[in-house]
């Protein structure tokens, strides 16, 4: 992702000159700015997560309670990037060329940035906590709430590493429990070393 947005950023500048020229609308000279501060969004989410990945901070020896969670960084990112991807589409729609593309084009671009915003608002108050009581996950959907006399096992499913996933066996149904946290490695005994992790607070519950 980091490799992906460098060619991006100078792309986006480029744009933001072009469109510094007279005759370009001011709409245009906004949805150029706003897509400069997107990208150098995306070179933040996408160069923190590097960091943590190639320095990752070790794991404290607390094992009475914990919490994954995106940190600060990563917070602060996916809102510039919300909040640009919102200022460019808005931009972009009042310029008088794009008002002639197809009504069903801009109703699609429409939808898709409130998705965004959906999910983006969502994404920051994404995390996974563990302690005496259970657990509580609040992902971008949903937050699921699990007392440990609920839980009957935790297991770690997915034999690679993008299919690794944590799963709650509950006495009703499945539960899988979302994490989206970059200090986590990134690797296919991820899932397996979380569920040591939540073992040792369920164990330290007594449950």
């Amino acid at each position: 992702m980091f490799a992906f947005g460098l060619p991006m950023v100078g792309g986006s500048v480029y744009l933001m000159i072009t469109a510094l020229e007279k005759d370009a609308p001011r709409a245009l000279v906004v949805a150029a700015a706003a897509m400069v501060a997107g990208i150098g969004g995306f070179i933040l989410y996408a160069g923190a997560g590097l960091y943590y990945q190639a320095w990752p901070v070790p794991l404290s020896g607390v094992r009475d309670s914990l919490v994954w969670r995106p940190p600060l960084v990563f917070r602060i990112a996916v809102v510039i990037c919300v909040v640009a991807l919102s200022t460019t589409f808005v931009a972009l729609v009042t310029i008088p060329a794009i008002r002639r593309v197809p009504w069903p084009l801009v109703v699609s671009g429409g939808v898709g940035v409130l998705i965004t915003w959906l999910i983006g608002l969502r994404l920051p108050v994404a995390r996974l906590e563990a302690d005496d009581w259970g657990i509580r996950c609040t992902n971008p959907f949903t937050t699921v709430r699990l007392p440990w006399s609920e839980v009957r096992s935790l297991e770690a499913r997915g034999r690679s590493m993008l299919s690794q996933r944590i799963v709650a066996v509950t006495q009703g149904r499945d539960q899988m429990l979302w994490v989206w946290d970059p200090r986590v490695p990134v690797s296919r005994d991820a899932a397996r070393l979380l569920v040591a992790e939540l073992e040792a607070v369920r164990h330290s519950a007594g449950a």
